[in-house]
């Protein structure tokens, strides 16, 4: 039996049902549903539109959560753009975000921005867009102490190097009961000039400890290359996560001590070879 689209609309509320040019659209599932009142029935109770609906359920709290990194920026930067309406904001906001996801160097954004405005909300010049990205590192650094939050046990890589300026990287990684290896960017810093090792262990410290609140039983495990500097900053560390182990990577005492180990690994295949023979 046909029923019209108002009507169908009326029986099935909260389903994001509307009435598109006469014919009635699932707006969860961006489908044309038939006015048959029995096929209006199969798509409410149907997997496809139970998650679309949860999609849009997470949308509006992703949605929350990007306004609330926006106004906490105004209230400390004053930032242009606070008095657009809200939609214009969360727009480009996830523009920005997307194309620093997509490796997209943020300036060729004006020669995007026609197609972009063109189905969607207006945006701004390459200038304005520049200052969403603190909110949008914002946004992301909350996400990812949601991410660890529940973590009991890791470990964590580090490692420097100045032969483009001086860099800090810290990774994170740990496998939890379902057995799958995670690793986690936490720390991504250029550095005026190299650290020694105290400096070093301190900005460890400051961003297990202090940013992301691994206690004293959380590390179980450091790795980094073989250089002096990395562990001395280790070695201060055990006073504070006692059950740290310094793993030293292989690949590169491979790469530094290969004249050493390898003429010996060499006579090992042979002698093996000779017992085989």
């Amino acid at each position: 039996m046909k029923t019209s689209v108002w009507d169908g609309i009326k029986d099935y509320p909260n389903q994001h049902l509307c009435n598109v040019n006469g014919t009635l659209q699932c707006n969860a599932c961006s489908e044309f549903i038939s006015n048959k009142k029995s096929s209006i029935g199969k798509h409410v109770k149907s997997k496809k539109l139970e998650k679309g609906l949860s999609d849009i359920a997470k949308n509006k709290l992703a949605s929350q959560t990007i306004m609330e990194c926006l106004k906490g920026r105004d209230q400390k930067e004053h930032a242009r753009g606070s008095t657009l309406p809200t939609e214009t904001r969360l727009f480009c906001f996830e523009v920005v975000e997307s194309v620093l996801s997509g490796g997209i160097a943020l300036a060729k954004l004006d020669a995007l921005r026609p197609v972009l405005e063109k189905y969607g909300h207006r945006l701004t010049s390459c200038p304005h867009m520049f200052q969403i990205i603190p909110a949008v590192l914002e946004k992301e650094t909350c996400k990812l102490k949601e991410e660890l939050k529940d973590v009991k046990e890791t470990s964590f890589i580090f490692d420097g190097t100045a032969r483009l300026g001086e860099a800090l990287i810290i990774i994170i990684r740990d496998v939890q009961e379902n057995f799958v290896p995670t690793q986690h960017l936490i720390c991504l810093e250029i550095l005026a000039k190299a650290m020694k090792g105290e400096e070093l262990a301190q900005k460890l410290l400051t961003c297990l400890a202090g940013e992301h609140n691994f206690g004293s039983s959380a590390i179980v495990g450091g790795m980094s290359d073989g250089a002096s500097i990395n562990g001395a900053a280790l070695r201060q560390l055990l006073f504070f996560y006692p059950k740290l182990f310094d793993v030293v990577c292989f690949s590169h005492t491979l790469s530094f001590r290969s004249w050493i180990y390898l003429p010996a690994i060499g006579r090992a295949c042979l002698f093996i070879a000779s017992m085989q023979d």
